[in-house]
């Protein structure tokens, strides 16, 4: 295993907005070898009870997906409809998504931060029965979701789940947490 360090300057860098979603393009080439990865400059933390990006209090106001697309029968429509569902619902007044309950592909969360739609996701706990398997299961896939997912400035929320009831507590919140 080899770690390799660069740093690297950004001449006057512009922040990631939801009206103005600037993005950069990183691409590192070695030995024949090279990766590309686009990302964007973004401050975001809570005050109070504000959400805070950039400075600036921003108030999310998305719509609700289930990633349910009944006419592709899958939770993976395509980049051109995920494109035209952004446009739609930003003529619509919305400035994000609450993923609820399900992953969307690697395109969708690129889709938005290109287009400066927030998005919120749900992690996908719903109403669980706990038992052995769910224990052993539950960190390593919220792991796996969180190191797939974190790296988009779109996403401004994760959430533990949904409906969660008297079952899931403390012991398995905490250090989901």
């Amino acid at each position: 295993t080899y770690t390799i360090q660069y740093e690297l300057e950004i001449p006057n860098p512009r922040c990631w907005k939801p009206d103005r979603p600037e993005l950069y393009t990183l691409c590192v080439r070695s030995m024949g070898d090279s990766y590309q990865q686009r990302f964007g400059l973004r401050d975001l933390c809570a005050q109070g009870t504000d959400i805070v990006l950039n400075g600036q209090a921003i108030y999310p106001r998305m719509a609700l997906s289930w990633g349910w697309y009944a006419d592709v029968l899958h939770s993976n429509p395509g980049p051109e409809r995920i494109r035209a569902e952004f446009r739609m619902l930003k003529a619509l007044g919305y400035n994000g998504v609450k993923l609820c309950l399900w992953v969307p592909p690697a395109e969708y969360f690129e889709l938005a931060d290109e287009m400066g739609m927030l998005l919120w996701l749900e992690l996908p706990m719903w109403l669980p029965k706990p038992n052995r398997h769910f224990h052993e299961q539950l960190m390593p896939e919220y792991t796996a979701i969180v190191r797939q997912t974190c790296d988009h400035p779109s996403l401004i929320m994760y959430s533990l789940g949904c409906e969660l009831n008297k079952l899931i507590g403390p012991e398995l919140l905490e250090p989901l947490y």
